[in-house]
């Protein structure tokens, strides 16, 4: 089995979005050694309009997303875009990430200033 990455980040998706959506913003994050996982929460328009699970319930998986990575020894970070900010932000609440992201990022900043995002996570 290879070497696991120390440093584990965990991107919680915006409404309607899909995991390659977000291929080109975490690019550089997973080129540096930074293992990304980007878990799919099914929280596009269907779900609001007949729910299936609430913030809350995705909040506790994300939570223990966390708590599994933790319990590895990684050095685990929780990000959310949108939706899945507050669901990020609810997860930190009961677990203890080493750090919290929360994105709002207009389209024309991510295609234009990826190159930018901080490539480590300490």
């Amino acid at each position: 089995m290879g070497q696991t990455n120390e440093a584990l980040l965990f991107l919680m998706p915006g409404f309607m979005a899909r995991s390659k959506d977000y291929q080109q913003l975490l690019a550089p994050l997973a080129a540096s050694g930074i293992e990304v996982r980007n878990p799919h929460l099914r929280l596009g328009l269907r779900s609001y309009l007949a729910p299936r699970t609430t913030i809350s319930e995705h909040a506790r998986s994300a939570a223990h997303l966390v708590e599994q990575g933790l319990a590895e020894g990684r050095k685990v970070w929780l990000a959310g875009h949108s939706c899945g900010g507050q669901v990020a932000w609810l997860a930190a609440q009961t677990t203890q990430p080493h750090g919290l992201i929360l994105l709002t990022i207009a389209s024309q900043l991510t295609q234009a200033r990826v190159q930018d995002l901080p490539t480590e996570l300490n």
